[in-house]
């Protein structure tokens, strides 16, 4: 589990930044199911007891959002409001052109798209791999602290092309991997 990652650099006066997807969405895409919601509670008391101050940032998606919210709610350490930011979603900062990729989301799922945008197809729509891993790391250095959890919430697409941009991890598409909810990847800075 992605905790277990955080464990090790605990006692480290660093930044520790977790890059998770959302909890479960509903049917309709939008909002958390409530098996969504159970899996946020949960995931949120296990934080909780890390006892590191927490900061927490979301894409403007409204599953990503009431994510956070949950989050935010059980644990005792969150300071500061949920920043929200369209770099997470919305369109996100792996995406250059949402016009063109709206189109091409009506006939791919995002676990397609980013195969696609692995094997160099979309240059136009996609943000290059050297391009994203800079948007991202201009993004966690900015924004995380020092001996703080720093939780950015965000879609299965995002949260899997920075991963992979960042050389962490790679996902198999013909193989059925993926970014299960509340999933990602963690830094130590």
């Amino acid at each position: 589990m992605i905790l277990d990652e955080i464990i090790k650099w605990i006692n480290i006066d660093s930044k520790i930044i977790l890059f998770i997807r959302h909890g479960e969405k509903s049917e309709d895409g939008q909002c958390l199911s409530d098996k969504g919601i159970k899996q946020t509670q949960f995931f949120a008391k296990k934080i909780n007891g890390l006892n590191l101050p927490i900061k927490l940032f979301s894409s403007p998606e409204m599953r990503c959002i009431q994510t956070a919210k949950i989050i935010a709610s059980e644990c005792l350490n969150v300071y500061g409001e949920i920043v929200l930011s369209n770099k997470l979603g919305k369109p996100g900062m792996h995406i250059q052109n949402i016009d063109e990729y709206n189109i091409l989301y009506k006939k791919y799922k995002a676990r397609e798209i980013y195969n696609l945008w692995k094997h160099g197809y979309g240059k136009k729509i996609l943000t290059s791999k050297t391009a994203l891993k800079k948007k991202a790391m201009d993004l966690f250095v900015s924004n995380a602290k020092k001996g703080t959890l720093s939780i950015f919430i965000s879609q299965s697409g995002t949260v899997a092309g920075i991963g992979y941009a960042l050389d962490l991890k790679d996902y198999n598409i013909q193989s059925g991997e993926w970014v299960e909810y509340l999933e990602g990847f963690c830094l130590c800075m």
